[in-house]
């Protein structure tokens, strides 16, 4: 009876009965990967046709699709909580996605060639990858820098998994060895031979113990993943085996390949207990859900099938917790200098400072644009040391650093942790961005069309009007000329001659991409019953008032024609006098539309609708706000963004920024 029992339980014939298909779904092109969610509520499917699909495990039903149209994905990863895939590419890069968005959030870069497998650690702070350039890359998941890179392996790394309480990683490929590393100091716990063909997968089992290696020589084996001990080998297979899966209780372990057959092995006994047959052409890709009730698999033949493994009676092992404690920057780092962030440098060569406020952190590294800031010493690339290192009487250590800043956008990042690598923390991101001012000087033209009457002549009209004296602002903007622009045009037309609209598409139509077009506008504006907002001529009268007042919106379309940075400052505190029946005074609301409408289509402006109780002598404040006190940021520039600060505290302004970032105004030379 005894013997009897024994032979049912290792017939696969008896057992395929008992773990039944649940479903299929056939794909386009080929299946890649497949790998549930945590909750396994999901399937991530990612096939040759460049898409990742989601679909739900109990019906099947797609519910999403994750295409960014880009070269392909080749290997996907859920995130613990679910709510991102990591994904490795054709293109070198990593990208992260938002699963229930269905878009992508981070590409991360700096593998020479690509990778061909990604995982995450257990507490999701950390993604690991490696590929066809033979480097493992450690990841900070929250914002992408790049931590570690362990070096090692002499061909391709076909897999690789961290350990379940995230403290190790294990790595094998096309090199035959398999090796497994502390994360913290990316030390090298072991490296073995364990095949004589190269090795396709690997999986460590759930409670941390061993390590599984298959590949293109058929069989299954089990490591001690202490010491690299061959504890056990399965054999069954009769072609290569490309995907393995420990179950989540251990007792198992699930794969398949180019046999066509899905098998589930009894790691105690060492046999194959399942057959699980239906596929056409190879296996590529098989797991078992996290929850143990459910078997995917996938393969060359386009399709996914998922097999009902409840049957198994699985009860996953507690989840270990990883040994390593992250604390919170915001109370453990800060950046005191820069003071501002993000911040602007108009210098290549910049001081950042930081404050650690805890003794425990004593290792630090410092990062520019993800990766560990490195120099080139005497031919040699070396890691960039601190200029100064001070440690106060409150046991707060303060760094400084010199960064030679990258062109344009810098993010900045410092992380800390302590000399046994049980604590570690991150700094929040410090962004600066460099603008290069000799560039600006050398291609850059300020032109700037000042429409401002020194008087209404009608005297009923004129009775309220407060002349704008343009003097002192014409001076200080053109001391900019060869200082932070090539050359200033300021324009201020003659109303009794000169055709303004033929006038500002004339100066609009002299700019190019790199210049700046500025529109200042003051006087009186008044609407018809159509609410078309019209600037009225300083000639204007009850009699020719229709025919002396001009289209705001056709001013305003000379910023829209120009390919120019375009900049609009209207003032709109002066209040007309007399106005006929059929006309009303304009209102912030009334000239607003009307900009909106003119700027729809830029893709760079500023503008700055300027409203007070009051007349106001808009130049002389527009020259108040250059002052050296406004620079906010001590860099020595005036921007449109501090001028809108200075200008809020004083009076009612429609303030709108678009696009590309403009110094408008230089201090004093910055070397």
């Amino acid at each position: 009876m005894l013997m009897f029992c024994i032979i049912l339980i290792c017939s696969p014939l008896f057992s395929y009965t008992q773990i039944t298909l649940k479903f299929i779904k056939n794909q386009e092109k080929a299946i890649i990967s497949t790998v549930f969610s945590p909750d396994s509520k999901n399937i991530a499917c990612l096939t040759a046709d460049k898409t990742i699909k989601i679909y739900d495990t109990q019906t099947g039903e797609l519910t999403k699709v994750i295409d960014d149209k880009g070269e392909g994905e080749i290997c996907i990863n859920y995130s613990p909580d679910g709510k991102n895939i990591i994904s490795g590419c054709w293109d070198k890069n990593l990208k992260i996605w938002d699963v229930d968005k269905g878009i992508l959030i981070r590409k991360m870069y700096g593998h020479l060639q690509a990778a061909r497998s990604v995982s995450y650690n257990n507490d999701g702070q950390f993604i690991a990858s490696a590929g066809w350039d033979d480097v493992i890359k450690i990841w900070y998941a929250p914002t992408g820098v790049n931590l570690r890179n362990f070096k090692g392996h002499t061909q391709c790394i076909r897999s690789i998994k961290f350990s379940p309480n995230g403290n190790r990683i294990a790595s094998s490929g096309y090199d035959l060895e398999l090796k497994v590393w502390n994360i913290s100091d990316g030390g090298l716990v072991f490296s073995k031979k364990v095949a004589d063909f190269p090795v396709e997968a690997i999986s460590y089992s759930p409670d941390g113990k061993y390590i599984a290696t298959a590949g293109l020589e058929n069989s299954i084996k089990i490591w001690n993943a202490e010491n690299g001990n061959l504890i056990k080998v399965l054999k069954g297979h009769t072609e290569a085996v490309y995907s393995i899966s420990f179950s989540p209780d251990g007792k198992y372990l699930v794969s398949g390949g180019d046999d066509k057959i899905v098998k589930i092995w009894k790691i105690e006994l060492g046999i194959s207990i399942f057959d699980l047959k239906g596929h056409k052409l190879g296996i590529r890709t098989v797991n078992f859900s996290p929850d143990g009730k459910f078997i995917v698999s996938g393969a060359i033949d386009k399709e996914m099938r998922v097999w009902d493994a409840s049957f198994l009676s699985i009860v996953p092992i507690v989840n270990i917790p990883t040994n390593t404690n992250k604390l919170q920057s915001e109370r453990i780092i800060s950046w005191e200098s820069p003071e501002n962030n993000p911040t602007i440098s108009f210098t290549r060569h910049i001081n950042v400072t930081a404050q650690i406020n805890n003794p425990l952190f004593k290792s630090i590294q410092f990062f520019l644009n993800k990766a560990e800031y490195k120099k080139l010493v005497k031919n040699n690339i070396e890691v960039v040391k601190p200029m100064s290192v001070k440690v106060t009487q409150n046991n707060v250590t303060e760094v400084t650093y010199d960064v030679y800043l990258d062109i344009n956008e810098n993010e900045i990042q410092l992380f800390a942790e302590s000399l046994d690598h049980t604590s570690y923390v991150f700094s929040k991101p410090l962004f600066v961005k460099y603008i290069d001012i000799s560039e600006q000087l050398k291609s850059t033209q300020l032109k700037v069309l000042i429409i401002s009457p020194e008087k209404y002549y009608d005297k009923k009209i004129n009775s309220k009007f407060e002349y704008a004296n343009i003097s002192k602002f014409k001076g200080i903007i053109k001391t900019q000329e060869g200082k932070l622009y090539n050359s200033v045009n300021i324009v201020t037309p003659n109303f009794s001659e000169d055709n303004l609209i033929n006038i500002a598409d004339s100066v609009a139509s002299t700019c190019s991409k790199q210049d700046v077009y500025m529109l200042l506008i003051s006087g009186f504006f008044v609407k018809d019953n159509t609410n078309s907002v019209y600037f009225v001529m300083p000639n204007a009268n009850a009699k020719n008032f229709e025919t002396e007042i001009i289209s705001l919106e056709k001013l305003c379309n000379s910023i829209s024609k120009t390919p120019a940075f375009g900049g609009i400052i209207i003032d709109e505190s002066h209040v007309c006098q007399n106005i006929p029946k059929n006309f009303l005074q304009a209102n912030n609301n009334d000239i607003n539309k009307i900009v909106e409408k003119s700027l729809s289509g830029k893709k760079e402006y500023v503008k700055y609708l300027i409203n007070s109780s009051e007349s106001l002598q808009i130049f002389d404040i527009l020259t108040n706000s250059l002052h050296p006190l406004n620079d906010i940021d001590n860099n020595n520039v005036i921007d449109f963004e501090e001028i809108n600060i200075f200008l809020k505290k004083l009076y009612n302004v429609d303030y709108q920024y678009k696009g590309r970032y403009f110094p408008f105004y230089l201090h004093n030379s910055i070397n």
